[in-house]
């Protein structure tokens, strides 16, 4: 009852604050009400009739409620992933932009462009290397197969 009472000084001020706005909107869907429900309640009525009549159709029409909700969370997540994902590479592409003028800055431009020969050089020879075992493995693997090897399965 004391929070009842602490915001009681702020709730009548925020409704005299807001009752210019609301007034008018109360007004406006009081009156679409008295409008519109004569007018809807005899679909309203019948619409629960049929989903009282026909059960199936209401677990029909949940399942499908259901599955536009779980795409519409599934839509958000994807836009959340793909959002992330570029803001990742985007640090990533700069990061190594600042880094690559650092050193830049720092050795040379004669240095750093033998050191990123070097560096792409050893990377391709890894490379050639890997791909040639990997080639190896799986040329054997297959040969095997072939002369009517047994499978490891």
């Amino acid at each position: 009852m004391d929070a009842l009472e602490d915001y009681h000084a702020v709730l009548s001020t925020l409704y005299s604050l807001l009752s210019p706005i609301l007034y008018p909107t109360l007004r406006f869907m009081n009156w679409a009400r008295t409008l519109l429900l004569p007018l809807l309640r005899p679909l309203l009525v019948q619409l629960t009739n049929a989903a009282h009549d026909s059960p199936a159709v209401v677990s029909l029409g949940v399942l499908l409620v259901t599955l536009y909700i779980s795409m519409r969370v599934m839509g958000f997540m994807q836009r959340m992933v793909a959002f992330g994902a570029r803001v990742m590479f985007g640090l990533v592409f700069y990061g190594a932009v600042v880094v690559g003028g650092m050193m830049v800055y720092q050795r040379g431009v004669e240095r750093t462009v033998g050191d990123v020969v070097g560096w792409v050089g050893e990377v391709q020879r890894v490379w050639v290397r890997e791909y040639g075992r990997w080639e190896e493995v799986q040329n054997q693997a297959s040969g095997g197969r072939q002369r009517g090897g047994r499978e490891r399965w």
